[in-house]
């Protein structure tokens, strides 16, 4: 778009998007002037933002067996907890998914939570312990 450039002079023929602009300026002019509605569509965009985050993080509890949504949910339990006494939010924590795997593959050891979704050193190191106890006490019932 060459505004005020060479192509803008008085005289000069249109070009490429000049002639657009030519089209849609008187347009432009009468929504500044209130003249015309302004209509957007807000709905789409926030539809796919909510889309994204229910996909991101939803856990489908419904594929889980018996045993492994009882530990799903004593899990999120134990890290609720921990969370409120670090003042911090749960997913901080874990996320849901990391607590879904932990469910799914249910680590005894700290080697086998470290393969868990989600673990790191930090987090191996700071609540590997509690939830190993909880896996441990939740198979012994």
């Amino acid at each position: 778009l060459d505004i005020g450039g060479e192509s803008s002079r008085p005289g000069a023929e249109p070009v490429g998007d000049q002639e657009e602009l030519r089209r849609v300026l008187p347009v432009l002019h009468a929504l500044l002037r209130g003249e015309l509605p302004f209509r957007y569509r807000r709905d789409s965009l926030r539809r796919e933002r909510q889309s994204k985050t229910a996909r991101s993080t939803s856990v489908p509890t419904e594929t889980m067996s018996g045993p492994e949504l009882k530990l799903f949910k004593a899990l999120k339990q134990l890290r609720s907890e921990i969370a409120r006494e670090g003042n911090v939010p749960a997913y901080v924590v874990f996320t849901d998914r990391s607590l879904a795997d932990m469910a799914a593959k249910r680590p005894t050891c700290k080697e086998s939570f470290s393969a868990v979704h989600g673990v790191g050193e930090a987090k191996l190191e700071k609540f590997a312990a509690p939830f190993i106890d909880l896996i441990l006490k939740q198979d012994k019932s």
